[in-house]
C-alpha cells in the first residue's frame, strides 16, 4: 500500500505543549553549525526503522514516537524530522512536533510557488484530501535538483492497527523515485497528496536565491481579492440601495465573516473592482458614485478590518459610465486605474504614493474612441508592460500598451480580426511558466472565443472558440491561473443560468470540455469572477445565485466542490 494513505494526527496545541517548546526562528536556524548532508545521513542511518525500533543513536524510537499516550505509541512522522533534527544540532521550529500543522504555523516555513528552493535537511509538508491545506505528512528533503524531490519519511507505510505498529521510516512515499514536488502523488487514489511547502532547517551554507518579483497578478483584477502578506480572501457585493458589502475569509473559504458596509459615505452603482498594493499592503477598492458617476476609492491596511471614507479619485473627470479595471506594477510600485468615461473614451489615473495622490484622468490614447465596453487591464512581469483591453462601439477588442508605466501608450489596435461583433468584455489571463497572454471573450453568436500572445502583445494568434460543448453563453468569461498545476480555468455562465468551466493543462492548446462547475445550485444571475490561493493552492470561484444570495465553489483534484452560500448575512443586487 503506498506511503501516502497514512493520516496524520492534527491535534490542537495544548497550553502545556507550547509552554514546553520554545519557538524559534529562521535567524536561530541559521546560526546551526549543522550541514544538510547530515541531516541527510542521520535520516537516511534509520532508513526501515519502526516508531519503537532503536534508532541509529542507541536509544529507542523518535522523540516521543514509542513513549506517547503512556507508550501505546502516536503518529510519529513528526516526531522523525523533530529527532533528525535534533541529532544534527538544528533547533526545532514546531511547539508540538507531532503535529503537522506546528511546523507549518512557523515563520521558517515557505509555501510552494514563493519561490523558495528547498535543500537538503529542510522539512517537506504534505497536504492530502482530508487536510489539504493544514497538513497531513512532513518529511527530510534529501535532495533537490533538476525540478526533482528526493525525501525520507517516518510513519510511512503503514496499515496495523493502530497505522503506526506497522508503519516505518522509507525514501520517496513509496514512489520509487525522485518526483516533481509541483505535481500530486497518487492522482485519483483516495491517497493522493502533494506539496504544501517546506520548513528550512537553516542547515545549508548556500542561501536560496530570492523570490521572483511579488504582487504581480496573473488575471485583471475583479470584485473579489486575495492578500498574500495575511492570506485573506475579501469578496464585495452591491446590496440594495448603493451600498456596498464586503466579506472575506483568513482560512482558504472554510469560514466567511458576516457582510459588512466597507463605509456608509458614498452611495454606489455598478460593479466594484478591487487590487491589492502587495508594497504598501493595502487593498484598494473602486466603485462609481450612484449620484455623478464619480470615481471613488476607499482602502484598507488592516486586512479590511476599517475603510477609510469613499473619496473621489480625482475631479478631472466624472460621470463614468463604465466600471474601473486597477492594475498593479510590482517593479514601480505603481497602481493605475482604467474606466470608461460618459463619452465612450477610455481614461486612465495613476498613484505612486499608495493611494494619497492622484494624476488627473487622461485619455489612454484618441485613436479608437466610443469603446462600448469596460477596460480591462494585466502587467506582463516578463516585458514590463501594461497592457489594456477593451470593446469598441463595433464589436471589435482593441487593446493599447505601455512599456513606460503609463508614460505614454501605442495606438488602439485591433487585437486580430478572425473574429468581430463581440457582445462581451474581454477577460485576460498571464501565464508566468509559458509567458503568455490569453484573452477571452463572448461573440455575438455566444460563443466563447480566445486569442493568445506569446510576444508580449505584438502579435495574436486567431480568434478561436475555447470548444463548443457549450454555446450560447449570456455571460462574460473569467480566467484564473493555478500555479501549482500550471492550469488555466475558465468559467462562464450560459444562457440556462449554469455556470460552466473548462481546463486547458498545455497552456491553451487544448481545453477540456465544458461542463457544469457542479449542479448543487443553478440560476445564476451574476458573471463569475475567480481568484487562486497560491496557500492553499486552490482557486474559489463566485457567482451570485437567484434571489440575491453569493455563491462560492473551490477547485478539488475531482473538480469543483458543491457551490455554498458565503453567508447569508446580506442580499445583494449585484456584484
Amino acid at each position: 500500500m503506498p506511503s501516502a494513505h497514512n493520516r496524520r494526527l492534527l491535534a490542537g496545541l495544548t497550553a502545556a505543549a507550547l509552554s514546553g517548546v520554545a519557538l524559534v526562528g529562521v535567524g536561530a536556524h541559521a546560526a546551526s553549525a549543522a550541514t544538510g548532508s547530515q541531516i541527510v545521513n542521520i535520516a537516511d542511518a534509520n532508513l526501515g526503522k519502526g516508531y519503537c525500533s532503536t534508532n541509529s543513536a542507541g536509544g529507542r524510537g523518535f522523540d516521543n514516537s514509542c513513549t506517547a499516550d503512556n507508550g501505546a505509541g502516536e503518529f510519529w512522522c513528526g516526531d522523525f524530522v523533530s529527532w533528525v533534527w535534533q541529532q544534527a544540532g538544528v533547533p526545532v521550529p514546531a511547539a508540538s512536533p507531532a503535529s503537522v500543522p506546528s511546523w507549518k504555523n512557523t515563520s521558517a516555513y515557505h509555501a510552494l510557488g514563493s519561490g523558495y528552493v528547498p535543500q537538503p535537511g529542510d522539512a517537506v509538508i504534505f497536504g492530502d484530501n482530508t487536510y489539504p491545506t493544514s497538513g497531513s505528512h512532513i518529511a527530510i528533503v534529501t535532495d533537490y535538483s533538476n525540478g526533482l524531490l528526493s525525501d525520507v519519511g517516518g510513519d510511512e507505510d503503514g496499515g496495523g492497527n493502530p497505522w503506526w505498529s506497522t508503519s516505518k521510516v522509507q525514501a520517496d512515499e513509496g514512489n520509487g523515485a525522485a518526483w516533481n514536488p509541483n505535481n500530486h502523488l497518487f492522482p485519483g487514489q483516495s491517497y493522493e497528496m502533494w506539496v504544501l511547502g517546506y520548513v528550512s532547517s537553516g542547515a545549508s551554507t548556500t542561501p536560496p536565491p530570492p523570490p521572483p518579483t511579488s504582487g504581480a497578478a496573473t488575471s485583471d483584477s475583479s470584485w473579489s481579492v486575495y492578500a498574500p502578506a495575511t492570506k485573506t480572501m475579501t469578496l464585495f457585493g452591491l446590496g440594495a440601495g448603493g451600498h456596498l458589502g464586503l466579506t472575506r475569509s483568513t482560512n482558504g473559504g472554510a469560514s466567511w465573516s458576516n457582510w459588512a458596509e466597507a463605509n456608509a459615505y458614498w452611495q454606489l452603482q455598478g460593479t466594484p473592482d478591487a487590487v491589492y498594493d502587495a508594497d504598501a499592503k493595502m487593498t484598494m477598492l473602486f466603485a462609481r458614485g450612484q449620484s455623478d458617476g464619480a470615481m471613488g476609492i476607499s482602502t484598507s491596511t488592516n486586512n479590511g478590518a476599517s475603510w477609510s471614507n469613499w473619496a473621489q479619485v480625482n475631479a478631472y473627470w466624472s460621470g463614468f459610465k463604465g466600471d474601473a479595471s486597477a492594475v498593479y506594477n510590482p517593479d514601480t510600485k505603481k497602481v493605475t486605474v482604467f474606466a470608461r468615461g460618459g463619452d465612450g473614451r477610455i481614461g486612465y489615473t495613476q498613484s505612486g504614493n499608495a493611494g494619497a495622490s492622484w494624476s488627473n484622468w487622461a485619455q489612454v490614447n484618441a485613436y479608437w474612441a466610443n469603446f462600448s465596453g469596460d477596460p480591462h487591464a494585466i502587467y506582463d512581469p516578463d516585458t514590463k508592460k501594461l497592457t489594456v483591453f477593451a470593446r469598441g462601439g463595433d464589436g471589435r477588442i482593441g487593446y493599447t500598451q505601455s512599456a513606460n508605466d503609463g508614460a505614454s501608450w501605442s495606438n488602439w489596435a485591433e487585437v486580430n480580426a478572425y473574429w468581430a461583433n463581440f457582445a462581451g468584455d474581454p477577460h485576460v489571463v498571464y501565464d508566468p511558466d509559458a509567458k503568455k497572454l490569453t484573452v477571452f471573450a463572448r461573440g455575438g453568436d455566444g460563443k466563447i472565443g480566445y486569442t493568445q500572445s506569446g510576444n508580449g502583445g505584438a502579435s495574436w494568434s486567431s480568434w478561436a472558440e475555447v470548444n463548443a460543448y457549450w454555446a450560447n453563453f449570456s455571460g462574460d468569461p473569467r480566467p484564473v491561473y493555478d500555479a501549482s498545476t500550471k492550469t488555466i480555468s475558465l468559467l462562464a455562465r450560459g444562457a440556462d443560468g449554469r455556470i460552466g468551466a473548462t481546463r486547458s493543462a498545455n497552456d491553451g492548446a487544448s481545453w477540456s470540455n465544458w461542463a457544469q462547475a457542479n449542479a448543487y445550485w443553478a440560476n445564476f444571475s451574476g458573471d463569475p469572477a475567480a481568484i487562486y490561493d497560491p496557500d492553499t493552492k486552490q482557486s474559489t470561484v463566485f457567482a451570485l445565485g437567484s434571489g440575491g444570495h453569493m455563491g462560492y465553489t473551490q477547485s478539488v483534484a475531482s473538480g469543483w466542490t458543491n457551490w455554498a452560500e458565503v453567508n447569508a448575512y446580506w442580499t445583494l443586487i449585484g456584484s
